[in-house]
């Protein structure tokens, strides 16, 4: 008789994980690619203000940023080139290039015409080079976030200068004259009252007053897009927005009247930039008319009028000057070369505190129309071009467009950026970030056009090779 046992149950052992079939791999983080890694410098660079003089020849560490940006061109070669760069932007280039020479021929002084000839030349080469690098949307972020970071501090710096009257480093003695004038104005002005003005205006690390408020304007606009931006944390919104008050009050504090026009009036173009609904777009046209009306009455109080060449009329004065300048000598407009000649003829109306006046007089009618046409066609591309793709990239483009807006056609009115190399670079790299981070983010591509039509029409797809991510 046999007896049944039942078979012992054997447990069979689940599978060690790293057995395990691979499930869905997690996203990769993005880095920064080596050509964006090369430029993150050049964002230093532009924050300093510093001229190194070596006998008679000199150069300012913003003019170091041109190597830097073709050793990052050298260092990406494996990707190729872009095709931003396309002929219109290169027919003002050498437009600017050929007939901006023709002014150190016939200028008076050869050697202050070669050294404001080359002040105009560097940013615009680099601005070319900077549109042939291949970016990604981690090197955009990332020079922006950092441009914005390095001009927080120099903001900082700056709010403690005003009140201790200390730490001011790379101050110009020939700057420091006319602003120690400046100081004693507005010690008897009520806004100087207001604010509590001390000896000095704050300059940040840079060598003049003016230059550093205008630094400023951007960044606090692109500070003021990255808190209205989708961000994953309240702290992060709540640390952008601490930067644009910082960055606001080291503008005020310079008593920079069209560089805080400049502000007053791209804040509204910002936020037009960032509206959703067609009901802001009503809304915003309304804060910038009503902020434009508050500009204008504010000028118009005496407040901030502390000298008469900041009114309405000394800044026409200075214009009509320039113009009965150029009808006595009509060669000027078209070959340039008369700028040492107008200060001489009309002394009592400062330097010439107007873009495109500074253009005609100093470079002539053809290198002031390629030198806008470069600027306005990128300004045309990045604006209108931007339909589809993330909208915080978005949002970042419009927002350099508008700081690169206001600088050159609000600011540029009051002074002449071109014959500054310092804030003709700066203006040029915001302004190749813009379009970078268009193109890496519209599916639209810009076809060529010729020179002076600056709408862009659409491109077939893949005519331009889009930015690798």
């Amino acid at each position: 008789m046999t007896s049944s046992v039942p078979a012992a149950r054997t447990r069979i052992p689940a599978p060690s994980p790293r057995w395990a079939a691979p499930g869905p791999a997690a996203p990769r983080r993005e880095r920064i690619t080596l050509c964006g890694g090369l430029l993150l410098p050049v964002v230093v660079l532009l924050g300093i203000e510093y001229r190194i003089r070596w006998e008679a020849f000199s150069f300012t560490l913003a003019e170091l940023s041109l190597p830097l940006a073709l050793i990052s061109l050298l260092g990406g070669r494996r990707a190729g080139l872009t095709k931003l760069f396309d002929s219109q932007y290169i027919a003002a280039l050498i437009a600017v290039l050929t007939f901006g020479f023709t002014s150190v021929l016939v200028a008076p002084d050869t050697k202050h015409a070669m050294s404001v000839y080359r002040d105009l030349v560097t940013p615009c080469i680099f601005f070319a080079v900077l549109l042939s690098i291949r970016l990604s949307q981690k090197d955009i972020t990332v020079l922006v976030k950092a441009y914005v970071v390095v001009a927080t501090i120099n903001a900082s710096l700056g709010i403690v200068q005003f009140y201790s009257g200390q730490f001011v480093w790379f101050h110009e003695p020939e700057s420091l004259v006319s602003e120690s004038w400046k100081v004693s104005q507005l010690q008897h002005s009520p806004a100087g009252l207001l604010f509590g003005i001390g000896n000095i205006l704050p300059v940040g690390m840079y060598a003049g007053v003016n230059n550093f408020a205008s630094y400023l304007v951007p960044p606090c606009l692109i500070a003021l897009a990255f808190s209205r931006m989708n961000t994953p944390s309240k702290m992060k919104r709540f640390a952008w927005m601490t930067a644009t008050a910082i960055l606001m009050l080291g503008l005020v504090l310079t008593f920079s009247r069209a560089s805080a026009l400049s502000l007053v009036l791209g804040i509204p173009l910002t936020l037009r930039a960032l509206a959703r609904a067609r009901s802001r777009v009503v809304l915003t046209g309304l804060v910038l008319l009503t902020g434009i009306a508050m500009v204008i009455g504010f000028l118009a109080s005496g407040v901030v009028s502390w000298d008469d060449l900041g009114t309405g009329t000394g800044r026409l004065n200075m214009l009509a000057n320039g113009w009965e300048f150029l009808q006595s000598d009509p060669l000027v407009l078209l070959l340039g070369g008369g700028t040492l000649n107008y200060m001489l003829q009309f002394s009592q109306v400062q330097l010439v505190h107007n873009l495109f006046m500074y253009l005609l007089l100093q470079f002539g009618i053809i290198v002031a129309v390629a030198w806008f046409v470069l600027i306005t066609t990128a300004q045309v591309r990045t604006f209108t071009r931007l339909r589809t793709g993330d909208r915080n990239y978005q949002q970042l483009a419009l927002a350099l467009w508008a700081g690169v807006f206001v600088t050159v056609f609000i600011y540029g009115q009051t002074t002449s950026i071109a014959d500054m190399v310092q804030a003709s670079m700066w203006i040029l790299f915001l302004q190749a970030l813009a379009i970078h981070s268009r193109v890496a983010h519209s599916q639209r591509t810009p076809g060529l056009k010729p020179l002076l039509f600056t709408w862009v029409s659409v491109a077939p797809a893949g005519d331009e090779r889009q930015v690798e991510k």
